[in-house]
C-alpha cells in the first residue's frame, strides 16, 4: 500500500486505520465491549484479512501464508481487545457505582415556616445579607413604589406582609437552623412540589426510583 505522499504503508496498519475510521463514534460506556469487539474482529478477519476473492486469486501456494497472517492478526487483535475490555469494565464499574448525595438545598416560601420557629427564622433572614441580595436581584425590592410596600424592607413587618417570598437555604444559613426548619415541617416529602437534581441521568434516575 502507498500513502498520499508516496511512502509505503504496511498492509495491517492500513486496514486497522480504515476500520477505526469506519467505526469512529462518540465515546460511551459499552455494556459488553469484549463481545462487541470480538464480533467486529471476526468480521474484520473474514472480510478484510481473509478475503475470499484474494484467496482464490492467490492460489494454493499463498494459502499457507494467508492463514498464518490470519492467525497473527487474530492473536494481536484478541490481546488488544482483552486490554481495552479491562479498561472498559473498570470504567463501567465506576460509572455504575452508587454515588453519594453530597449536598441538598431547599427553597420554600415564608408561609411554610412553622410557627414554632418563625421568630428564629425571621431573625436569621433579617441578618442574612445574601438572602436580601438574592431577593433584590429577583424582585427588585428597592424599586417598589412607596404605596405598594406596606412596610419597610428588611423588617419583620415586611416579611409578614409578603409570605410568598422564597427562602433559599443555600444562601449561608446556619446548618442547625436549616435542620430545625425542615424538621418542623410536617410531611416534608408530601409538601415538596418540585425537585431539581444536579447529576448525570443514570444516577439521578436510580435515586428517584429508590424513593
Amino acid at each position: 500500500m502507498v500513502s498520499k505522499d508516496g511512502s509505503a504503508v504496511p498492509l495491517l496498519p492500513h486496514h486497522l486505520n480504515r476500520w477505526a475510521m469506519k467505526h469512529e463514534a462518540n465515546r460511551f460506556i459499552h455494556k459488553d465491549l469484549r463481545g462487541f469487539l470480538s464480533g467486529e474482529l471476526d468480521y474484520f478477519l473474514k472480510s478484510v484479512v481473509l478475503n475470499l476473492d484474494n484467496l482464490l486469486a492467490a492460489g494454493e501456494l499463498r494459502a499457507g501464508p494467508n492463514f498464518r497472517l490470519l492467525e497473527a492478526v487474530k492473536k494481536l487483535g484478541t490481546e488488544i481487545i482483552d486490554f481495552v475490555a479491562q479498561l472498559e469494565d473498570f470504567q463501567k464499574a465506576l460509572f455504575e457505582k452508587k454515588k453519594f448525595v453530597i449536598e441538598t438545598r431547599w427553597c420554600l416560601t415564608l408561609d411554610r415556616i412553622p410557627e414554632a420557629i418563625k421568630e428564629q427564622a425571621y431573625a436569621a433572614i433579617l441578618a442574612n445579607d445574601r438572602q436580601w441580595e438574592a431577593w433584590e436581584r429577583l424582585y427588585k425590592l428597592s424599586s417598589w413604589p412607596i404605596d405598594l410596600a406596606t412596610a419597610r424592607t428588611r423588617t419583620r413587618e415586611f416579611l409578614n406582609a409578603y409570605p410568598y417570598l422564597m427562602l433559599d437555604t443555600s444562601l449561608g444559613f446556619d446548618i442547625r437552623f436549616v435542620e430545625r426548619l425542615l424538621a418542623g415541617i410536617e410531611n416534608l416529602d408530601e409538601q415538596t412540589d418540585g425537585l431539581i437534581i444536579h447529576s448525570e441521568n443514570f444516577q439521578a434516575l436510580n435515586l428517584l426510583r429508590e424513593r
